[in-house]
């Protein structure tokens, strides 16, 4: 499926997140090191903090607590482009506006490059590549303030007859095997905006630093050609599809 091009661009996020092998050994300063490779594109950095539940069984039973998970995050000057490290995790993400699929590639492929040359993993355990999509449906909003979701999607929440038609929020999750590659959707209401979320995680496959580009390539067209067949016309209209 050709790539479509929208003047309204529905991408608020593109992300990929390769998580390398545990045998490396990383110094205490290797985001310095990373930092003074990138700081001309990425000038900023900071500390982000996320807390990650973690469950243990002892003598006294089960016992549930956090633990904190720091990153740490560069991003340029506006703000639109990060790269997040931790021990074994890069993420590059490329927030709106969206330029282009080769444009991205080629960040994730200089980001990885320079995460490489500092830390030197052997090899890569998991890659996911995600997109998220905000689509604005203001304007194809019915009497009722809300949207007849089978004339704009080919997915969407079915509802019986003897169910009530009128739907205030949804969520939905789907997950799809593609050979030894997965590929999850979550489609979720926002009022007046439908967030489309399609992430592309290589499962069984096989993924290498010699053929993580050629991988790249085909996760992309996955979701892009699942996005497209998830949509009719009107979605496209309502994103001004260029010729």
């Amino acid at each position: 499926m050709s790539q479509k091009i929208y003047k309204n661009v529905p991408i608020v996020e593109a992300a990929c997140e390769v998580v390398f092998d545990q045998s490396s050994q990383i110094n205490a300063d290797y985001a310095d090191q990373i930092y003074e490779l990138i700081k001309n594109r990425y000038p900023e950095k900071k500390v982000v903090t996320n807390y990650l539940p973690l469950i243990e069984t002892s003598s006294h039973g089960i016992e549930k607590r956090v633990t904190p998970h720091e990153k740490i995050q560069f991003y340029n000057e506006n703000d639109s482009k990060h790269i997040r490290i931790s021990q074994n995790v890069l993420s590059i993400s490329q927030l709106a506006p969206y330029t282009s699929w080769n444009e991205f590639l080629e960040n994730i492929n200089n980001s990885i490059d320079t995460y490489r040359s500092v830390v030197q993993p052997e090899s890569i355990l998991r890659v996911t590549l995600k997109y998220v999509n905000k689509i604005d449906f203001s304007k194809a909003m019915n009497e009722e303030g809300s949207i007849q979701f089978e004339s704009y999607f080919n997915i969407y929440p079915h509802l019986g007859e003897a169910l009530p038609q009128q739907v205030n929020s949804f969520f939905l999750n789907l997950e799809f095997p593609i050979d030894d590659n997965s590929l999850a959707i979550h489609f979720t209401d926002l009022g007046v905006h439908i967030l489309f979320e399609l992430k592309f995680n290589n499962g069984k496959d096989d993924v290498n630093f010699d053929n993580l580009m050629d991988w790249l390539n085909l996760a992309h067209d996955h979701i892009e050609n699942v996005f497209e067949g998830s949509i009719t016309d009107k979605t496209r209209k309502l994103m001004s599809e260029e010729e």
